[in-house]
């Protein structure tokens, strides 16, 4: 939704750059993972910062958390708005559970990630709360907020 109006746009998928690694996988949300989230993290940056290059406007959809950002922002040389999506617990687990392989649907990962995102401290205000929000309606949201510079990472 949020590209769908934006010429010369590119949404990427970091799921999908998760889901690259074959061998030597770990689940993202264990401790273990820390290399290799760092790694895919790297690799999601690098994309959009070469889409970017080439003119494109960029969506990343996925999970950056606060503590993965500089990874990213060490990989692009563009500016980014950062923005955090953030339900409540109850709707984020709705969504989550309903969606379809390969998807994460399983609970408790889905909560473990949610208890993370719980209290960002400096970037809470980077949160938008779609609970009640159709998808049109939270990229109209997002959207909005971008026009401004308050969700501005990197100038």
């Amino acid at each position: 939704a949020l590209v769908a109006g934006i010429e010369r746009s590119v949404l990427i998928d970091a799921d999908a750059f998760f889901r690259s690694v074959r061998e030597g996988w770990v689940p993202p949300w264990e401790d273990r993972a820390h290399r290799q989230n760092g790694t895919v993290i790297r690799a999601i940056g690098a994309a959009a910062d070469q889409f970017a290059a080439g003119g494109y406007t960029v969506v990343v959809d996925g999970v950056i958390g606060p503590w993965l950002l500089d990874a990213f922002l060490e990989q692009v040389e563009h500016p980014v708005v950062y923005v955090i999506l953030r339900p409540s617990a109850e709707v984020s687990m709705g969504r989550a559970v309903a969606r379809d392989a390969p998807e994460l649907v399983d609970p408790g990962p889905v909560a473990h990630m949610f208890r993370e995102f719980s209290d960002l401290g400096e970037f809470e205000r980077f949160v938008i709360d779609s609970t009640t929000m159709r998808i049109d309606q939270t990229a109209e949201a997002v959207l909005a907020l971008v026009a401004g510079d308050d969700l501005l990472v990197r100038s």
